[in-house]
């Protein structure tokens, strides 16, 4: 293993299901699904795949703060 997958194998990033593709603006009427409120046109944000049972991953976006968060 390299350093970096070392890294992030110990930082729990392979078992995390937050796996950020990039920071974007999300299209008009997202909803985070960090904090439940829309996010603005011109807001920073984060995109990812949500998980579904039975379906194929969903596109959702974050909030740039919400994606930042440590969860708890």
């Amino acid at each position: 293993m390299t350093d970096a997958t070392t890294r992030a194998h110990e930082a729990g990033a392979d078992t995390d299901a937050r796996q950020w593709e990039y920071t974007t603006y999300a299209p008009a009427g997202e909803t985070c699904p960090g904090c439940g409120q829309p996010i603005q046109s011109l807001d920073v944000c984060r995109r990812g795949m949500l998980a579904r049972r039975d379906a194929p991953p969903l596109v959702a976006y974050w909030h740039f703060a919400c994606a930042t968060q440590k969860r708890a």
